[in-house]
């Protein structure tokens, strides 16, 4: 008599089972769906905020194409200055949530480090860079480290040098790049202290190709350490010079008396820029910032092209820097 009643009993205990079973599967796929639909999402997003980084970059390429450094000009776009702060502008966009904060600095009023990685230039960028940490109150254990770093050999350049070994024997270690610096991450791999960092900012840069310091928006202390022998009179005249009018023509400078001992090479002197960085931040209410940092270069014929970007939050060197100039109306972590 209880056989019917076991069976029903089991067959619907196994629908229950199957039942469950499929309901599991649906959960399973839905939640599937769902973490689909959200990376689709936040895909889409990040897809529309490299668009608006992209429109900011294009900002930015139009600004320098525009820039000229001619002493006779009016505009204020175009003075000598001997700040490296270009622009810091903020732009408002269509949604009222979001604006565009866009700061350019100009490359070619630095010290260019990736010299060191040329047999020819390497001496004298070192002593360069040496009066450089004199003026600015750092030891010169930074100059060793950076040379060790770009150039082919694997020989200590001072006593405190550091080259495989000693980056082989970190906690994460690596090796020494034996080339010219590529982009801003590689300085946190030198192990240079923050005080250091914030010491060398304002005055150094690692640009893809020497193409000479800017002479018409170059500080007293770039100034200086270009030109260690200068005396105390012809620095003087230098000084007013650059600060007040600016040079016309290059060889207004390369040409004067004041100067003849110091044998000025063309090549280390320039009156136009070529390189700028544009720091871009969109800032969103409610939501993290998003960035592109982005070398342009323009050449000869005022072409402008990228040389660098990364959609990265700044590094150290860059963050140090945009402080130095007073850039701190945006987060840059």
């Amino acid at each position: 008599m209880n056989g019917p009643s076991n069976k029903r009993g089991v067959a619907l205990i196994l629908a229950l089972m199957v039942f469950a079973l499929i309901s599991g599967i649906a959960v399973k796929v839905l939640s599937y769906i769902d973490e689909e639909s959200a990376l689709y999402e936040k895909i889409n997003d990040d897809n529309i905020d490299k668009e608006i980084l992209y429109g900011g970059e294009a900002w930015a390429a139009q600004w320098f194409s525009e820039l000229s450094f001619s002493s006779t000009s009016s505009s204020s776009q175009n003075q000598p200055s001997q700040s490296r702060l270009l622009a810091d502008e903020f732009l408002e966009l269509d949604d009222e949530n979001q604006k565009l904060h866009i700061t350019l600095v100009d490359m070619q009023s630095c010290i260019n480090v990736n010299a060191l990685a040329d047999n020819e230039l390497r001496e004298v960028t070192y002593t360069r860079l040496k009066s450089l940490a004199g003026q600015i109150g750092t030891d010169s254990n930074w100059i060793d480290w950076l040379t060790d770093w770009v150039d082919e050999d694997q020989s200590l350049t001072g006593s405190d040098g550091r080259e495989d070994e000693y980056y082989l024997g970190r906690s994460v270690s690596h090796r020494t790049a034996d080339v010219a610096f590529v982009g801003d991450t590689e300085w946190t791999q030198l192990g240079l202290d923050d005080d250091v960092l914030e010491k060398i900012a304002p005055y150094v840069c690692a640009l893809p190709k020497y193409n000479g310091l800017n002479i018409n928006r170059a500080s007293s202390v770039l100034l200086k350490a270009m030109l260690p022998g200068l005396t105390t009179d012809a620095f003087s005249k230098l000084e007013a010079r650059v600060q007040s009018a600016g040079y016309e023509e290059i060889n207004d400078f390369l040409q004067d008396e004041a100067y003849e001992a110091q044998e000025l090479e063309e090549a280390d002197w320039r009156m136009d820029t070529q390189f700028i960085e544009a720091f871009i931040v969109l800032e969103e209410k409610d939501k993290p910032n998003r960035f592109l940092h982005t070398l342009l270069y323009k050449n000869e014929d005022g072409i402008i092209s990228v040389y660098y970007r990364s959609f990265a939050p700044f590094e150290t060197l860059s963050k140090k820097l945009l402080q130095y100039l007073g850039v701190t109306a945006t987060k840059t972590n």
